[in-house]
């Protein structure tokens, strides 16, 4: 299943949405063991496939893992999984996922420790341990992208130490502030971080009044309760009670209430029905200290003032559950010694969950202790799952719930298109096609009655004007709720005109220190643009050539001193237009320099025995010098309005890159 995470860039959309299509139909040629019978190899399962699997060492790992989180370059596409260890947090690239390869590793802020936790906001991680003096690490994710080498030991971005240890940090995307919670401040309950500039995190307020909170979730609040629309709520779980919090004035939150329920074990963790009228919550010891299958608990918070215990679901483990989240009508829970099971809510104002898949990640026994899988992450639209095993590392797994056989369109004066809806679960039947968000079109397939495959027709297509249209395919139940499926239209009505150049300038002169972008005239109906550079004027010689989604494209690699030519094409859904006109640039070598790129300043460049980098930042920040291979050569901190002098003497001949945050230069070593 292919399902939004909040990030809605169209390159990312689409290029996930073709990966999503492909893996639904053909990843066990590459590798993937599918749920077959009962079991994938020695893994129960149902309806969820086993893609791949890295132990402990693999991902640099000691102990055990615990927290597991997700990030989709907005850059690349590419799919990243960030998981906690005892020892730090480790990074895996998954975008292929039957070969997930270990990028690099970020060391724990002071010592080891069982309890680790991750979430991001614009790019960065922001990650919490119940270490002393941990505080809150900061973490530049695009640096990433660019790892050569692997793996590689990061270091901290930014850091924040207004509280030593804490056992969580929650984060909703939309929102630039991390609420630390659990920590050695503010009575355990909410510590709460502005993050707006992630490179100087700064204290915003707190909330304490009612003790110590193990998890919480924030919200710009959309729900039914017209007296707290568009304020940010808080639902926090308090070891014994659901505590709801108005937040919107972090120096002064307020309770708006707080609701104990039968037979409290421990109150864990939960989030919120996607339309916000429903609360689903875990308790980490009710299946120890009461017996029977794993209850998740189902709460009206249809009004914040009054919230309503209205009764659970219990499965047929009997395993602890731990972390849950809900995506459209989907829950995905990681239940300890049960593994990842999969929920479907469609029934739940009427107290009602049913269970429509799981992966059994330790596949012993499912006791009711504290062993097997901590969390999972379920948002990236490559429709992946990435869950971890404490003592067995992270797992890539593949749903198979609901598949679409294409979900990207490329029209060009096309009416009407069809693909094949496969229902492989017990959704609530009866269930009727419907399509938003395209005008005129219609959807034509008979009443969904049971599982199986359904051909879906939409036409009148014709009538769309030229663009991209991002849209849902619904399958709609007769309580009146849907199920949700992303798809993609790209129409065009002629092929692309050739498009102007705009930088580098004709006959520009370019600095070997600087990375090389590139920009271009952008159109409306352009699906990606072909960019080519070459070193002579008839293109015989390439040496990049790239297809792109956005009118831009900046050089990973420097280029030798010479002159070069460019040019790019528009590709649509009626095909590829012609290139455009060739523009010219040379790169040339500037010698001694103290330029300043923004607060970064080195020199001299060319340097043969040292260069001197300088820093005009507002913080302390990471200080690295890699070679074009993406080897780093040399890292340390750098306190702001302080320089560092950088030992080139070890180095070989070369052009070498430096970064600090996200600001990037260029030296030469003679």
């Amino acid at each position: 299943m292919n399902l939004n995470n909040g990030n809605n860039t169209f390159f990312s959309m689409k290029l996930s949405l073709l990966i999503a299509t492909g893996l639904l139909i053909g990843l066990t040629a590459f590798g993937q063991t599918p749920c077959e019978n009962g079991f994938a190899g020695i893994y129960p399962c149902e309806n969820v496939d086993l893609v791949s699997h890295l132990v402990l060492a693999e991902i640099g790992c000691t102990d055990n893992t615990n927290d597991i989180w997700g990030w989709t370059s907005p850059v690349t596409a590419r799919e990243y999984a960030l998981v906690g260890c005892a020892n730090g947090t480790s990074f895996v690239d998954i975008t292929v996922p039957t070969s997930p390869e270990f990028i690099g590793f970020l060391p724990t802020h002071t010592v080891n420790s069982l309890w680790r936790d991750i979430k991001t906001y614009n790019n960065y991680a922001f990650i919490v341990a119940e270490a002393q003096g941990h505080g809150l690490q900061v973490f530049d994710l695009l640096q990433l992208d660019d790892v050569v080498n692997t793996p590689t030991t990061f270091v901290e971005t930014e850091h924040y130490g207004l509280f030593g240890n804490a056992h969580n940090v929650a984060i909703n995307p939309d929102l630039p502030f991390a609420y630390c919670i659990g920590s050695n401040t503010s009575n355990g309950g909410l510590h709460i971080v502005n993050i707006s500039d992630p490179l100087n995190p700064t204290f915003a307020g707190d909330f304490s009044d009612d003790g110590y909170t193990h998890d919480c979730q924030n919200v710009i609040y959309a729900g039914p309760d017209t007296e707290h629309l568009g304020k940010e709520i808080v639902f926090a779980f308090n070891e014994d009670a659901v505590t709801v919090v108005d937040a919107t004035d972090k120096l002064d939150c307020q309770m708006l209430d707080s609701r104990y329920y039968p037979e409290t074990g421990y109150t864990h963790q939960g989030w919120l029905t996607t339309d916000q009228q429903y609360l689903l919550v875990g308790d980490e010891l009710d299946e120890m200290d009461f017996g029977g299958g794993t209850r998740t608990l189902i709460f009206d918070v249809r009004d914040l003032d009054n919230v309503e215990y209205m009764g659970y679901f219990q499965s047929t483990s009997t395993a602890i559950d731990h972390n849950l989240y809900v995506i459209d009508h989907f829950v995905y829970q990681s239940n300890y010694r049960s593994g990842l099971r999969i929920l479907d809510d469609i029934q739940v104002e009427d107290a009602t969950l049913s269970q429509l898949g799981f992966f059994d990640l330790y596949p012993t026994n499912d006791l009711a202790l504290f062993s097997g899988s901590w969390s999972n992450y379920s948002y990236f639209k490559s429709g992946n799952v990435i869950a971890t095993s404490m003592y067995d590392g992270i797992f890539v797994l593949n749903p198979s719930l609901v598949e679409l056989s294409q979900a990207v369109f490329e029209l060009c004066a096309i009416n009407e298109v069809s693909f094949d809806l496969t229902v492989n679960v017990e959704l609530y039947f009866p269930l009727t096609a419907s399509i938003a968000g395209l005008g005129a079109s219609i959807v034509s397939a008979s009443s969904i009655e049971s599982t199986g495959t359904t051909t879906i027709t939409i036409s009148n297509l014709l009538t769309l004007a030229p663009g991209i249209y991002e849209t849902n395919l619904e399958l709609n139940a007769t309580n009146g709720e849907s199920y949700h499926f992303p798809l993609v239209f790209e129409v065009a009505d002629n092929s692309p005109l050739a498009p102007a150049l705009s930088s580098p300038a004709m006959d520009a002169q370019v600095n070997s220190s600087t990375l090389v972008s590139f920009e271009w005239e952008a159109q409306a109906e352009a699906i990606s643009y072909t960019f080519e550079l070459a070193s002579d004027a008839g293109f015989g010689s390439i040496v990049e050539s790239q297809i792109v989604a956005v009118n831009s494209f900046t050089l990973s690699g420097s280029l030798p001193l010479g002159v070069y030519f460019w040019r790019v094409r528009v590709n649509n859904s009626c095909g590829a237009g012609p290139f455009s006109s060739v523009s010219s640039f040379s790169i040339i070598l500037v010698g001694v320099d103290e330029r300043e790129q923004n607060s970064v300043t080195l020199y001299p460049n060319p340097a043969s025995e040292e260069i001197m980098v300088s820093w005009k930042g507002s913080n302390t920040a990471s200080l690295s010098v890699s070679d074009m291979t993406g080897r780093i050569c040399f890292q340390q901190p750098i306190a702001d309005y302080s320089s560092v002098a950088v030992d080139l003497r070890h180095f070989a001949p070369g052009i070498y890159q430096v970064r600090i945050g996200s600001e990037v230069m260029r030296f030469v070593k003679k």
